[in-house]
């Protein structure tokens, strides 16, 4: 479907909405407040709304773990002036935000904010490492990833955030 396109859809009906892929596939900002309203008006009373959104150093930090060869500072730099990556051979046209930016977004719908996490945080360089560990070994560096998620300091380091809030 369209994100963009929900008027088909009926109206207060969804117990639970998942934006996951919209607020960074629409580079532009009013299109990414459009579907935020018109998610929240199919959303039930007392709903509620799962969003993600690719962080503004993502595309570094990817960067980073692949060490691919840089051709130009600036150019890799480029999309954090405007958050708009122009869709090059690496990845398609998307929406980079800040931390800040996507929590305030949401907020500035009046939600109640249940979580605001930070998906990968500072262990992402050794997710490889991390996923192939020992099970019980494995769940307590998930514990840690949660508990640094929600690290107001740490969530800009993510490579993705997640909101859940409550309409």
């Amino acid at each position: 479907g369209n994100a963009l396109k929900l008027e088909d859809y009926e109206t207060e009906k969804y117990d639970v909405i998942l934006l996951m892929g919209p607020l960074y596939h629409l580079v532009d900002e009013r299109d990414r407040k459009s579907v935020v309203e018109g998610s929240l008006r199919l959303l039930k009373p007392d709903g509620i709304i799962f969003a993600s959104f690719i962080s503004n150093y993502a595309p570094l930090q990817d960067n980073l773990k692949n060490l691919y060869p840089i051709d130009d500072v600036d150019v890799l730099l480029g999309y954090l002036k405007d958050g708009v990556n122009e869709g090059d051979g690496g990845f398609t046209t998307a929406y980079f935000s800040s931390s800040r930016e996507a929590r305030d977004l949401m907020n500035s719908f009046g939600l109640q904010e249940l979580v605001f996490v930070g998906i990968e945080n500072i262990l992402a360089a050794k997710e490889i490492e991390i996923n192939q560990l020992e099970k019980s070994e494995y769940r307590k560096w998930l514990e840690i990833c949660y508990r640094l998620g929600q690290d107001d300091n740490l969530i800009g380091t993510s490579e993705h955030f997640l909101y859940i809030g409550q309409k």
